[in-house]
């Protein structure tokens, strides 16, 4: 099953780069760079994962994201700033629309298998819990990715009408409810007031919707089962984590003391673990449960220092942040890219998300283009 599911994305990789040979608008030597740069983080990578494979299987969705990555972004650059009739604000819109509409369908789907027990499949691990978790195992995968989404369709929006922005921030929100991340839905709430300006009319519109979740959230408070039971339990935690801080949420207090630790520690990470999943060796003088946050890190800044060392992490943070000159919004852009991994639990295997996270570093105008074409004009 592994090998037809994942065969004919390699396969597209490798014609991928066959193409990149045989095209005849070489890229720039800048953005040569920029793939060059995630190639070394895959050779890297790659030599890891054949060491020790994740879970001693070979063909994984992890090794996948390792492999495609470099032809993710080849592949995005020269769609991007060297083919003339591609539509990049069309093209994002396109596959945001297609992905929110499937999952919320999916995740609706679920929601009546919990609440009419007819529907669509659930989560086996977290059926018990009457998580939402759409085509992902983790609900936190989703959320993760929604917030991603908020934040590309936030560069876009403004070239859409006003109906087709209220479908995308509905579907946006109803899959943060459901999924029931704290964080992406604070994250989410906080990029849609700030994107909305400070004017008058948004500050009405702003308000009318802070009125109508208020008036959601108190419609539906007395749910103390199901999924709706779940979401309000989530928003009372949002609450009292506001209001009392961090040490009110045993999860977030402790994924906080995680990632101190791993600051405190970094002098011992060296050639890191070389095990995915597997970051016990890092564990001496942890004063929290060791057995979550060094399988999972909840960061991947922090499992990528615990399973590649020094080295590794350095050449894929190296690769990211030379990728933000591409963005508009390079400072916003990079805590983005930090932040929204500390909502799923590991994010290595996830190549939707990777699809997403790289999108939202691209939202310069089309200047490589121009350039190649004023460089046809004048050999003229």
């Amino acid at each position: 099953m592994g090998a037809i599911a994942y065969g004919p994305i390699i396969i597209m990789m490798f014609i991928v780069f066959v193409i990149e040979v045989r095209m005849k608008t070489k890229l720039k030597a800048t953005d040569w760079v920029c793939v060059l740069l995630f190639f070394n983080y895959t050779i890297i990578s790659t030599l890891y994962y054949v060491l020790k494979p994740f879970n001693g299987k070979f063909l994984t969705t992890h090794f996948l994201v390792i492999l495609v990555l470099p032809f993710l972004i080849l592949s995005i650059i020269r769609l991007y700033y060297y083919s003339k009739d591609f539509n990049a604000v069309k093209f994002k819109y396109n596959l945001i629309i297609l992905f929110l509409i499937a999952e919320v369908f999916i995740c609706l789907g679920q929601f009546a298998t919990y609440t009419f027990g007819i529907g669509l499949p659930i989560s086996e691990e977290y059926g018990a819990f009457f998580a939402i978790t759409g085509t992902f195992t983790n609900p936190n995968d989703l959320a993760c990715v929604v917030l991603l989404i908020a934040y590309l369709f936030i560069g876009i929006e403004a070239n859409f009408t006003l109906w087709k922005k209220r479908l995308i921030w509905g579907s946006a929100l109803l899959l943060l409810l459901l999924t029931g991340s704290r964080s992406a839905l604070i994250l989410g709430f906080l990029f849609f007031i700030f994107s909305r300006g400070y004017n008058l009319k948004n500050i009405i519109y702003v308000g009318m919707v802070c009125l109508l979740l208020a008036f959601s959230y108190n419609y539906f408070s007395t749910a103390s089962d199901g999924v709706l039971g779940r979401v309000i339990s989530r928003v009372d935690s949002i609450y009292l984590v506001l209001t009392g801080g961090l040490s009110k949420d045993g999860s977030m207090s402790i994924r906080l003391d995680s990632y101190f630790h791993f600051f405190e520690n970094f002098d011992s990470l060296r050639i890191g673990s070389g095990e995915i999943g597997n970051y016990f060796m890092f564990a001496k003088g942890a004063e929290f449960n060791p057995a979550l946050m060094f399988q999972n890190p909840h960061s991947i800044i922090v499992e990528l220092g615990y399973w590649i060392g020094w080295f590794g992490l350095f050449l894929f943070s190296i690769a990211f942040i030379y990728l933000s000159k591409f963005s508009n919004r390079k400072i916003s852009v990079l805590i983005l890219s930090m932040v929204s991994t500390v909502i799923s639990s590991s994010v290595l295997g996830n190549l939707i998300f990777f699809l997403f996270f790289t999108l939202t570093f691209f939202d310069t105008k089309k200047q490589s283009i121009s350039i190649h074409n004023s460089k046809s004009k004048l050999g003229k």
